[in-house]
């Protein structure tokens, strides 16, 4: 994840960035419908089995290694890398926002694959299949939606991105908490799909925007270990939540601080606006 962000930010800049980031996130959601799904159905012949799917990096390393090109540094990164220039701050104000909201993000996105079994489970859909089928009509919707991400971020901004991404995954994790059955399961687990297909690509294009040239990887690094450190955490809170308080409340606890982050953004991009008039 490291290395393919860092080569993201390095292969392309701008509005070019921001449309590729949106087709590695669809990328990332199309392999999702059929892996999650798949793993569901595995699952059913024995647990072990849907880690099988893995072994699918064998095939994407030649791959790699045949058509993915060393990027051309520009002078003044080799300079800083060599330390012939002078040393630029890596972690910004900024930048600190957009490494906590990957770690929110993955705390509260991993309620789904970690906690939506069991709360099937709990309304009486407790088939493996039926987490897969669920799961992966979330990636497929986050696909979709990544698709739109360029052009949705040229029109609002980072933190309008933030804003109505955060929103879409509060209102998808409510319905969530508030379904009663398997049927209105699905159709939040798509919302909560559409709120990652805006918030996962964003993470990044910011991240990469932020980013001092000859820090890139730095950065990249330090996204996917706030991306990781989320999805560690979130059993660790989620699973003593639910519980306590149940697994629809769980739901309802992460649509809330998803909810927080939402707002937060949108005061941000109201006063970007703002300041941009006046300008």
């Amino acid at each position: 994840m490291t290395v393919a962000t860092t080569l993201v930010g390095d292969f392309f800049s701008g509005a070019a960035r921001d449309r590729f980031m949106g087709l590695q996130a669809a990328s990332i959601g199309v392999s999702g419908l059929f892996f999650l799904t798949g793993g569901g159905l595995l699952a059913e012949f024995h647990w072990r089995a849907p880690f099988l799917i893995y072994a699918i990096a064998f095939v994407v390393l030649p791959a790699i290694l045949i058509f993915v090109p060393e990027p051309t540094r520009s002078s003044k990164a080799e300079a800083a890398s060599s330390g012939k220039a002078p040393a630029v701050p890596v972690l910004t104000l900024p930048l600190a926002a957009v490494l906590s909201a990957a770690v929110l993000n993955s705390v509260v996105f991993y309620l789904m694959p970690t906690q939506l079994p069991f709360h099937l489970l709990s309304l009486a859909a407790a088939a493996p299949i039926f987490a897969g089928v669920a799961l992966g009509a979330t990636t497929l919707a986050s696909a979709v939606v990544s698709l739109q991400y360029g052009r949705v971020r040229g029109r609002i901004g980072v933190a309008g991105v933030f804003a109505f991404g955060f929103a879409l995954l509060a209102a998808g994790f409510g319905l969530v908490a508030a379904a009663e059955s398997y049927a209105a399961i699905l159709p939040a687990a798509v919302i909560v799909g559409f709120g990652l297909g805006m918030v996962m690509p964003n993470l990044g294009s910011a991240a990469m925007g932020l980013a001092p040239e000859s820090h890139r990887g730095r950065v990249a690094g330090m996204l996917t270990a706030c991306i990781f450190l989320g999805q560690f955490v979130s059993p660790l809170i989620s699973q003593p939540l639910a519980a306590q308080v149940g697994y629809a409340a769980a739901f309802a606890t992460g649509s809330l601080a998803i909810l927080v982050a939402a707002l937060v953004a949108l005061a941000v991009a109201i006063g970007a606006s703002r300041r941009r008039r006046i300008a």
